[in-house]
């Protein structure tokens, strides 16, 4: 994702992996349905989803992976 890998702090990445779990289950549970692609509602679901996913992030991350 970005080079150099950052540094992160035990805390942060269990963070960072409990968000992305989540995010995880509720793209298998509610948004990926068959031919999910097909649809804009759909479509316009999973990247709300990723989007507010990313939101929960640290900030330190972000910063991290911007630049």
């Amino acid at each position: 994702m970005t080079r150099p890998e950052p540094k992160l702090k035990r805390g942060e990445r269990e963070i960072v992996k409990r968000i992305a779990r989540n995010l995880l289950r509720i793209l298998k549970e509610e948004k990926l349905v068959l031919d999910w692609r097909k649809s804009q509602r759909t479509r316009a679901a999973v990247r709300v989803a990723i989007e507010e996913a990313l939101d929960n992030l640290p900030t330190l991350i972000l910063r991290i992976s911007i630049t």
